[in-house]
């Protein structure tokens, strides 16, 4: 059987399964590069993602959706707008398990299908994140900067 990928959009329902993954994907990140670097900011140690009433918030504010294979949750992620043209991408989890077989890759796809109005987009991923790196990369997003002490790879995507 062909492994279908969906995006449905998110409900204030969902906000378990929504911090579920979040926590999944985060903590493993977190346990395999462990980055002995000094200038390690605060938000590697704090588990905001677990925060309920502020994932409650997103849905009701953002665009928040849950992806699917085969009606099997698999990740989350989240956009909002910046402005009329650029958009920005959010917590974009994928559950440990399914990592690394193309999910993120053809997320990114049909999340571009979906906003096809918007002819940037932005995003941040942590420095450490050399997966997420490659796959944004691959992707066609470029590195336009850093953040928080250069703790955080900028990447922005612009739609011909």
């Amino acid at each position: 059987m062909e492994k279908e990928l969906k995006i449905r959009k998110a409900s204030v329902d969902d906000v378990n399964l929504i911090v579920d993954i979040k926590t999944k994907a985060y903590r493993d990140e977190k346990e395999r590069f462990k980055p002995e670097d000094t200038k390690i900011p605060k938000w590697f140690y704090d588990e905001w993602y677990i925060d309920m009433p502020e994932n409650i918030r997103l849905i009701n504010e953002y665009y928040v959706y849950i992806l699917t294979v085969n009606e099997e949750v698999i990740g989350t992620f989240w956009t909002h707008d910046v402005d009329a043209d650029t958009i920005e991408l959010e917590d974009f989890c994928i559950l440990p398990e399914y990592q690394g077989l193309g999910y993120g890759y053809k997320t990114l796809s049909m999340m571009e299908g979906m906003f096809t109005e918007k002819k940037r987009w932005i995003l941040g991923t942590p420095f450490y994140s050399l997966k997420n790196h490659y796959l944004y990369q691959k992707a066609g997003y470029k590195k336009v900067g850093t953040a928080s002490n250069e703790t955080v790879i900028l990447y922005e995507k612009l739609i011909v």
